[in-house]
């Protein structure tokens, strides 16, 4: 592993990603962002970090074996900005081992993955840091979405009706089933200390789903109204977000359920929860339901698939 930084005279992670504990010089906000030949598009996502009003935080590149500029364009922001380090993993670890590693080498109070295709505008780390510190009961703040295409043409704007300021965990839980149709708070600024106690980003489509479902066990989600945060749909992405291969590059090409899979999550998620012993159950009895109801002739194909097929649930 390479690492290029700035000398912040800030706590650095060790070499295998794992947390140094943070001093008096740790940043308030910690930006993870992985990255594979994101050369096309990640200035525009680094620019927008770096134009925030809010400039106390750290930005950690890590980039996963890219074989285009992407390396050379780090370098260059990590050479003239003490706030930006530069990760360079020896080899592709995948994308789900390279988020949780962005993870693991934070050191601020709140952390944050950035996209290496999208952006943010310029007051967005300071109103979820804003509202954040203002009610230590959210552990999660994120704004709504503005799509674009791959060329930075505005398509729409877009906003779930999560319910994630709900003061029961439960209810939060089942609203990010049924009424989160994108994933994108989890772009969102978070605990760093909350996100420790998750499972992170698990090596399979739908991962990211289970994530934000189980901050929503520890804590609430804070959506503010104003649209900060700017998502690009490119060809590329479209193309490997199904693809287990792309989540873990160390994978097989057995096959696996995506649905039972993700299920499974669900409930590892509210085992691992604070919630008491009969809310962990009728918890789980409502997450089995939803997935049978709400899925049941995928889940039934896998079911079968799984059967015949003998292949190991991992």
């Amino acid at each position: 592993m390479i690492d290029t930084a700035g000398s912040t005279g800030r706590p650095m992670a060790d070499e295998r990603g794992q947390h140094v504990t943070p001093g008096s010089n740790a940043p308030t906000v910690s930006i993870g962002l992985p990255v594979y030949n994101g050369s096309r598009f990640i200035r525009k996502a680094i620019d927008s970090m770096l134009a925030q009003t809010l400039t106390d935080f750290e930005l950690i590149i890590v980039d996963n074996a890219s074989t285009d500029d992407t390396v050379e364009i780090c370098r260059e922001y990590a050479q003239r900005d003490e706030r930006v380090r530069l990760i360079e993993n020896e080899k592709n670890l995948g994308a789900a081992p390279n988020f949780n590693k962005a993870f693991h080498l934070a050191t601020g109070k709140y952390f944050k993955w950035l996209a290496h295709d999208d952006w943010n505008e310029p007051t967005y780390l300071e109103k979820c840091v804003k509202a954040l510190e203002s009610d230590p009961d959210v552990s999660l703040c994120h704004s709504r979405t503005a799509l674009y295409d791959e060329n930075e043409t505005f398509q729409e704007y877009y906003a779930d009706a999560l319910d994630g300021m709900n003061a029961d965990p439960r209810k939060r839980f089942m609203s990010t089933l049924r009424d989160m149709r994108k994933v994108y708070p989890v772009f969102g600024v978070m605990r760093r200390e909350q996100v420790a106690q998750t499972m992170l980003m698990g090596a399979n489509p739908g991962a990211d789903h289970t994530f934000v479902a189980e901050m929503a066990l520890t804590g609430k989600i804070c959506l503010l109204p104003e649209y900060l945060y700017a998502n690009r749909t490119t060809s590329s992405a479209r193309d490997v977000r199904d693809q287990r291969s792309w989540w873990d590059s160390s994978s097989r090409a057995h096959y696996r359920p995506k649905y039972i899979l993700l299920a499974k999550q669900h409930l590892s998620a509210i085992r691992r929860s604070s919630l008491s012993r009969l809310d962990k159950l009728t918890l789980s009895l409502k997450t089995v339901r939803h997935f049978l109801t709400s899925r049941r002739f995928i889940v039934f194909r896998e079911m079968k698939h799984y059967v015949w097929s003998r292949t190991p649930l991992r």
